[in-house]
C-alpha cells in the first residue's frame, strides 16, 4: 500500500464561490504510476492568475480543488521508475508541463490537462517526475529565489523572448507587479537599451525605477502617448503582463485597453507578447467558467503585414532563376 494512502493534509481550496478560499483537510496525493513522485511542499506562492480564480472569473466545473501552481519542496516518495530523484532531494515544481500531447497542470481543477492537484498544500503529486521537476541545492538559503523559477520569473523571461527581443531593443512592459517587474528586469539583463514599466501603483513604479526601468504612470494618461513623447520611433517590443483584468487611466475596468495601447506603442516589425490572461469572450461578472480556457497559454504567433522588401528580393531572384 502507498505510504500516503488514507492520510490527510491541509490545503487551500477554491469551492466555486468568488472571493472565498478555505483551508481544509483533504486526502494526501498517492503514487498513481511508477513515474510519479510525491513532493512535500516547503514554500508555495500566490500567482496573479490565482486572483482570477479568487474573483470567480476562472475555474472549472470540478470544484472544490486545491489552489496554487508555484512551489518548491522535498521529494517525499518516488515511484519505481523515477531515476533522477531520491527521497530528500529539494526541487522546483513547475506550474505547467506539456509534451507529446500530455499536459500536467497544477491548481486549476480536474479537467484541465492531467491535473495534479494544487501546490498550496502540504503535499503535491508530480507526474512524470523525471521530466517535470527541477533540482535545486539543499538548504533554504535561496528558497525564495528558486520559488520565482516555478512560474513568474520563467514566464517573464519567456514573455520577453516571445516578443522577438534582441539586445539593443527598446521595450515596454505593461504592469509593474511581480511578473511585469521581472519581465522588465529580464529585458535589461539581456541588453535592452531601455525598458519602460507601466503601472498605476506608486510603490510599484518606485520598484520599477529601482531595477533600472523607466516608470510610466497610467494615471497620467495613455501609456502609449507618454512613451511616444520619449520614443518618437516607438518601442520595438512590448510585453502585456496584465491581461483582461486591466483598467484605463480613469481607473475603470476595460478589458482590451492595455492590448490596444500596446499595439499603438509598438513599432512596425516589432513584437508583442500576451503574458497576462485573456479569454475567448468578455468577462464582466464573477462566475466561474464552464471549462478550461487556455487562450493565453496556446503560444500562438499572430503576425500582421503585407509585402516586404526582403520578400520581393527573394521572389524576384527566384523568378529570375526560373525556380517558381
Amino acid at each position: 500500500m502507498d505510504k500516503s494512502e488514507g492520510k490527510t493534509m491541509k490545503a487551500v481550496l477554491y469551492q466555486g464561490n468568488p472571493y472565498q478560499m478555505v483551508v481544509k483537510d483533504i486526502p494526501r496525493p498517492i503514487i498513481r504510476a511508477p513515474t510519479d513522485a510525491i513532493i512535500r511542499v516547503t514554500t508555495a506562492a500566490i500567482c496573479g492568475s490565482d486572483l482570477h480564480n479568487y474573483h470567480g472569473l476562472f475555474s472549472t466545473n470540478n470544484t472544490p480543488y486545491t489552489m496554487g501552481h508555484e512551489a518548491v519542496g522535498l521529494v517525499h516518495e518516488i515511484g519505481s521508475k523515477v531515476t533522477k530523484y531520491k527521497v530528500g532531494d529539494r526541487v522546483v515544481i513547475p506550474d505547467f508541463f506539456a509534451e507529446h500531447g500530455v499536459e500536467i497542470v497544477y491548481g486549476e481543477g480536474d479537467g484541465v490537462g492531467t491535473n495534479a492537484g494544487g501546490c498550496q498544500a502540504e503535499y503535491v503529486l508530480a507526474p512524470r517526475a523525471d521530466d517535470i521537476l527541477f533540482p535545486i541545492p539543499s538548504g533554504t538559503k535561496h528558497e525564495l529565489d528558486y520559488l520565482l523559477c516555478a512560474d513568474i520569473f520563467a514566464s517573464a523571461w519567456t514573455s520577453i523572448t516571445s516578443t522577438g527581443f534582441q539586445p539593443g531593443d527598446i521595450v515596454a512592459v505593461c504592469d509593474a507587479g511581480p511578473v511585469g517587474l521581472l519581465a522588465a528586469y529580464s529585458a535589461l539583463l539581456r541588453g535592452a537599451l531601455r525598458a519602460y514599466s507601466i503601472d498605476h501603483v506608486e510603490a510599484r513604479l518606485h520598484r520599477a525605477k529601482s531595477i533600472g526601468a523607466i516608470p510610466i504612470d497610467l494615471r497620467k494618461g495613455d501609456p502609449s502617448s507618454q512613451i511616444l513623447k520619449l520614443e518618437p520611433n516607438s518601442v520595438k517590443r512590448t510585453s502585456d503582463c496584465v491581461g483582461f483584468e486591466c483598467i484605463n487611466p480613469q481607473g475603470k475596468k476595460e478589458e482590451a485597453y492595455i492590448l490596444n495601447d500596446a499595439v499603438k506603442v509598438t513599432s512596425a516589425g516589432g513584437g508583442i507578447c500576451l503574458t497576462g490572461v485573456y479569454w475567448r469572450g468578455p468577462r464582466d461578472h464573477a462566475e466561474p467558467s464552464q471549462g478550461p480556457n487556455w487562450h493565453t497559454f496556446s503560444t500562438i504567433s499572430l503576425l500582421g503585414g503585407s509585402e516586404t522588401l526582403p520578400s520581393r528580393v527573394v521572389l524576384c531572384s527566384q523568378l529570375l532563376r526560373s525556380r517558381l
